[in-house]
């Protein structure tokens, strides 16, 4: 007889299978209640996430409308002139004050740039948003856009109105100190 087929006296070669199986059975009993357990912890989970998700989707729509309320009108239109940081700046009203205001979190610092025009809520003044730079069409239609060729000595018999143009507009901006030499500014373009 071979060694693999030999039994010993009190051993059976059913019962070896029988307990080969009653311990197999055993393992995948306590592997499905193993099982069991972790799928009731994840969708516990799945239940907590969802609430969550409920709850943070009503803060959004809550937010949302807050936001709404601060961009609604009326509104104060300002200027930015300077910024302090910190989502701190300072704005002329187009009633005329300066205020150091806050920037609402939503508003990107690379916009809070002096210069740029603003909304401010009425009641906190907080800046609640930045608006497109917009071009006044008279000044776009003054704008110089080639410089001209032509120079004085090419315009004939206007010696007075040119030297009134030159006295006006050259002079300040190219020697204003002959202006605060006699103690007067400089007239404004």
């Amino acid at each position: 007889m071979s060694d693999a087929h030999r039994t010993t006296p009190d051993s059976h070669p059913d019962e070896d299978i029988t307990k080969y199986l009653l311990e197999r059975i055993s393992g995948l009993e306590t592997r499905n209640l193993e099982l069991r357990e972790e799928i009731r912890q994840v969708e516990s989970e799945k239940r907590f996430i969802e609430s969550q998700k409920v709850r943070y989707e009503r803060e959004i729509r809550k937010l949302k409308s807050e936001v709404d309320k601060l961009r609604s009108p009326p509104l104060i239109i300002g200027t930015i002139t300077d910024v302090a940081g910190d989502n701190r700046v300072v704005v002329q009203s187009s009633a005329g004050p300066k205020f150091m205001v806050r920037a609402s979190g939503f508003i990107e610092a690379a916009d809070l740039k002096p210069g740029a025009r603003c909304t401010l809520n009425q009641q906190s003044l907080t800046i609640v948003d930045v608006l497109p730079q917009t071009y006044d069409s008279q000044i776009y239609g003054m704008e110089v856009e080639d410089i001209p060729v032509e120079t004085y000595s090419d315009i004939g018999g206007l010696d007075e109105q040119i030297t009134e143009i030159k006295e006006a507009v050259e002079l300040p901006l190219t020697k204003p100190e002959l202006f605060e030499k006699v103690g007067i500014s400089p007239p404004k373009g």
